[in-house]
């Protein structure tokens, strides 16, 4: 451990004195870049990544040159340059905790003792609580048409008397089930409620405001089974979040196989410890079965009507309301 006459703390400091450990130019130059164009939330979340997945060797070295850009946002309301830092470490503890990483794991300061009883709620949580609620989508629920309204008012109502029932928005593509999806999102979410919202594909998660895909949100089996569960565990902030949420809404569903929407029933009534169908939640699915239905590889037209939404165990409690612009039909059948 002794490098030309000087003894370091750790074998890695005296590895990298010898010139043997990669330099960290790249995520250096990764971070200076970062720094002119990510504000300071978005910056966090970089550097634990990199953290986390790029094994920077001078850990320390980066924390001190760019941990003042990761805290830009706290110096505007608190004026303590110490409980700057501290506010700072547990976010960066929090985002850590996602990966099932520690501050330990890496050359970061420490959490004052003061600090380490911190009682605020998790990450997850927050973030679902913090999403600035667009005035567009407050004013979209006047513009609805009457078989929007319907629905909207039907789902409002059975999430606000805690009903626990499952809805399905059927229409085809350009009748606005988005535009009905968005309003309910702003105005349940004005009211203090957690609704997490996903879809099947990527793309129509991004038109969902703060929407991921149902697998990356419920970590589903890539290959779900009639005998799968997600890998939630019932003490992670994960489930704390599916059992503060009052609602689900779930984009695209006809895409997904039947195996998932039950992995996530399953998993749910573990969370929740109820028997009723994903839990007691409210789950408002959507999508058009005239699109495409579940890949199934090398299965015929039969295989795939199989692996339908439409065939999944809890269907016949589904109530589906059809969204068209026309004017068919518009009442409920189950």
């Amino acid at each position: 451990m002794t490098v030309n006459g000087v003894t370091y703390s750790t074998f890695k400091d005296s590895a990298q004195m010898r010139g043997l450990l990669q330099q960290d130019d790249y995520v250096k130059q990764c971070l200076e870049e970062a720094r002119s164009v990510k504000m300071s939330s978005s910056f966090r979340r970089l550097f634990v990544s990199i953290l986390v997945f790029c094994q920077p060797t001078t850990v320390r070295q980066l924390w001190d040159e760019f941990h003042p850009c990761m805290c830009e946002d706290y110096a505007r309301e608190i004026s303590s340059n110490h409980l700057i830092i501290n506010k700072l470490l547990l976010e960066i503890r929090r985002l850590l905790h996602q990966y099932k990483k520690k501050l330990d794991d890496f050359d970061l300061p420490s959490i004052s003792a003061e600090f380490l009883e911190d009682t605020t709620l998790p990450r997850i949580i927050e973030d679902e609580l913090s999403y600035q609620i667009s005035d567009d989508d407050l004013r979209s629920i006047e513009r609805l048409n009457a078989q929007q309204r319907i629905a909207f008012d039907t789902i409002i109502q059975s999430i606000m008397h805690n009903q626990s029932k499952l809805f399905f928005i059927d229409g085809p593509g350009g009748t606005g089930k988005t535009f009905l999806y968005r309003s309910m999102l702003a105005h349940l979410r004005k009211m203090g409620k957690i609704i997490i919202a996903v879809a099947t594909s990527g793309i129509a998660a991004t038109l969902l405001q703060g929407g991921r895909t149902a697998h990356s949100r419920f970590l589903i089996p890539l290959r779900p089974t009639a005998s799968t569960l997600c890998q939630i565990k019932k003490q992670s902030e994960l489930a704390d979040l599916i059992r503060r949420a009052s609602a689900i809404v779930w984009d695209e569903a006809p895409m997904a196989n039947r195996y998932a929407f039950e992995s996530v029933s399953k998993s749910f009534q573990d969370i929740m410890e109820n028997q009723i169908a994903f839990g007691g939640k409210t789950m408002i699915f959507g999508g058009d079965f005239r699109q495409v239905l579940p890949v199934v590889k090398r299965g015929s037209k039969a295989k795939q009507v199989a692996a339908s939404i439409s065939r999944s165990t809890f269907w016949h409690c589904v109530k589906i309301q059809l969204s068209y612009h026309g004017k068919e039909n518009n009442q409920f059948r189950c």
